[in-house]
């Protein structure tokens, strides 16, 4: 039951963040100026889709 209750509460972010970044699409200010020339700036959302086991 436990696993239910974090799936359905994953799922859930996941679909609010979603559709929020669906109707803003512009980078936060404050992550622009740590972009580097030629890379591609990457964030990382740990249990967003699925679990991080260590």
């Amino acid at each position: 039951m436990k696993k239910l209750t974090s799936w359905i509460k994953d799922y859930a972010y996941l679909f609010s963040v979603g559709t929020f970044s669906y109707f803003r699409r512009t980078p936060p200010k404050h992550y622009l100026g740590y972009v580097k020339d030629g890379k591609v700036p990457v964030i990382i959302l740990p249990g967003v889709l699925m679990s991080w086991a260590f």
